[in-house]
């Protein structure tokens, strides 16, 4: 998109090329910037279905991947190239909302990293 630009700049109006850069550069940043801000919205509220479907107080991280990924209407599964989700980038962008994984019991299958619902809570009453 800012090649046309550049080049009819830098015939037009060539001292100004740098002002392009700096503004291109910035809408850039503020793009990327919310783009990341509306997918850390969506994986909050997807993991709110999550959680609500499965009827429980904690997931592993491989239950929530799992559902995240596989579900149509998300845009989980094409993420990284097409390879899903993954534990990484979960734990990434809940950051943001102050969620972080932690070892949990699961029942007989041990323990294992994953969520508790109670850590979301709170980001959910007030994003959602």
């Amino acid at each position: 998109m800012w090649l046309p630009l550049f080049s009819v700049c830098a015939v037009a109006s060539p001292e100004r090329l740098a002002e392009l850069e700096l503004v291109s550069l910035t809408l850039a940043a503020a793009k990327s910037a919310e783009d990341a801000a509306d997918f850390s919205l969506q994986l909050l509220k997807d993991c709110q279905h999550v959680f609500n479907d499965a009827k429980r107080d904690r997931l592993s991280t491989a239950e929530i991947l799992h559902a995240l990924n596989s579900s149509e209407d998300c845009p989980w599964a094409g993420w990284s190239h097409g390879r899903g989700l993954n534990a990484h980038g979960l734990s990434k962008m809940l950051r943001n909302f102050q969620i972080q994984p932690q070892n949990i019991r699961l029942g007989l299958a041990g323990v294992a990293k994953g969520y508790l619902r109670q850590s979301f809570q709170e980001s959910w009453e007030r994003y959602l």
